[in-house]
């Protein structure tokens, strides 16, 4: 019984996920949004804990967004997931408007290698 609860709890968690991650699209790095405002927005949002440049982050835990960004298979959606905590517990609640993620997404993908 409570195996069944689980599963059903699980599958409906996943459908909001992939809900959510649909909102923006995976669409090619470009047409996601303006990195210069992704930057800026990263900048007074996400340095606290990120390396949002070319320096460390401030927290051992939190990755730079450089190597997010050259880790294998990232798309446009795994970011938008990660960004928005589905697959991030440790991030702080930080809810990010329609556009804000495209730009945050589009500067990240902008220090792709």
């Amino acid at each position: 019984m409570h195996l069944r609860l689980i599963l059903i709890l699980f599958i409906l968690l996943g459908g909001s996920l992939a809900a959510v991650a649909e909102n923006v699209g995976d669409v090619p790095k470009g047409e996601i949004g303006d990195p210069q405002a992704g930057l800026e927005f990263a900048r007074s949002t996400c340095a606290v804990c990120h390396g949002i440049e070319e320096e460390q982050s401030l927290n051992p835990k939190a990755p730079r967004f450089k190597d997010l960004a050259n880790r294998p298979g990232m798309t446009p959606t795994a970011l938008i997931v990660w960004l928005q905590g589905a697959s991030h517990p440790r991030m702080p609640n930080i809810v990010f408007a329609g556009q804000e993620l495209r730009n945050v997404v589009a500067y990240i993908l902008s220090l792709k290698q």
